[in-house]
């Protein structure tokens, strides 16, 4: 899923004839929506309705049908839309749907969801239709094709049926992912950051900010993920870019919890929604990598939360008391203006 073999490296990047048969797959909708979620996406579908009883035509079609897919895609990508599309055809997830799967989503779904004519549904049926992840899923998606978050929104209907309406409430008058953003760019330009890296870039919301404003000269996104660079790549159109706004910036595949000198020398460190995806005994290893080896002036940290509380970006906070004695602002912990503004809404 990845996009990555070692043993053939240029393999992964080739469209190949591919063939998925699912014999027994649950489709809520039947085999129309099963053509109306991968067809999009270039397979040629076959599904046929399967019955409840072989013995006993007359009751009817089960729930389930037998897939065929065939078509020429990189197989990471089929991998991906097979990760993303399965589940919203069962729609019935069978554990607890948090905020880390709207990621989940964002990151299977990176250069094709976006654009497919059903990415509602699928966002709806993924997120098992909890509104306020489907609102913040819409919201990232249409920074993605440039729609504006209301006019995705709109398509979002509250399901009166669902026992997670009611703790969700009304979605937010702007979006989390906005608000995160506009914290991390604040806390930036209090601490009049020039040369930024954003660790854990994915396909680059973050990125778009920074090279739009001149004040910061050099800006490095990485990520483990190449399909995401490529994808951040892609957004920020970097094959068009002019050359003096393309000089400033550049993508690099890396892994924080990896020393990499290639992170040295930034006045900050963006560490926007990386820390939750890491489990707790590699956060030493992140310490590391960023506080004793790349050692910036500033460090920025933002994580993805339930409520406007969570979106603050805080500063500092992150420095490990071994390395505090180089950091001249050690007491900074406060929460940053835009997110104080959000919460006294």
């Amino acid at each position: 899923m990845t996009g990555r073999c070692d043993a053939r490296p240029d393999l992964p990047g080739r469209a190949i004839p591919l063939e998925v048969h699912v014999p027994v797959l649950r489709s809520r909708g039947g085999a129309d929506v099963v053509e109306r979620l991968f067809a999009p996406l270039g397979w040629q579908v076959t599904a046929t309705a399967l019955p409840l009883d072989e013995e006993i035509p007359a009751w009817g079609d089960s729930p389930y049908v037998d897939l065929r897919l065939t078509g020429t895609l990189r197989l990471a990508d089929a991998l991906t839309q097979l990760y993303v599309l399965l589940p919203a055809l069962d729609d019935a997830k069978h554990y607890w749907v948090g905020h880390d799967e709207v990621e989940k989503l964002l990151r299977a779904g990176a250069g094709w969801l976006a654009a497919h004519p059903e990415r509602e549904l699928v966002t709806r049926r993924y997120l098992r239709h909890r509104r306020a992840l489907v609102t913040t899923a819409v919201g990232r998606l249409a920074e993605v094709d440039d729609a504006e978050p209301e006019a995705l929104d709109n398509a979002v209907p509250e399901d009166p049926q669902d026992p997670q309406t009611a703790e969700d409430d009304a979605p937010p008058k702007e979006p989390l992912v906005r608000l995160r953003h506009a914290a991390v760019l604040h806390a930036l330009r209090e601490e009049h950051a020039a040369t930024v890296a954003d660790v854990g870039c994915g396909d680059g919301p973050l990125l778009r900010h920074l090279v739009d404003d001149p004040a910061f000269t050099r800006i490095l996104g990485t990520d483990a993920y190449h399909r995401a660079l490529e994808v951040a790549a892609q957004r920020l159109h970097l094959d068009r870019m002019p050359d003096r706004k393309r000089a400033r910036i550049e993508l690099l595949q890396s892994s924080v919890t990896y020393r990499d000198d290639r992170l040295a020398g930034f006045d900050a460190v963006v560490l926007m929604e990386v820390v939750e995806h890491l489990d707790p005994p590699r956060l030493p290893a992140l310490e590391r990598t960023v506080f004793g080896h790349a050692r910036p002036a500033s460090a920025t940290s933002s994580t993805a939360a339930r409520t406007r509380r969570a979106c603050c970006a805080w500063s500092w906070a992150w420095w490990p008391p071994a390395t505090r004695s180089a950091c001249p602002a050690t007491t900074r912990t406060s929460s940053c203006a835009p997110c104080r503004d959000a919460t006294s809404r």
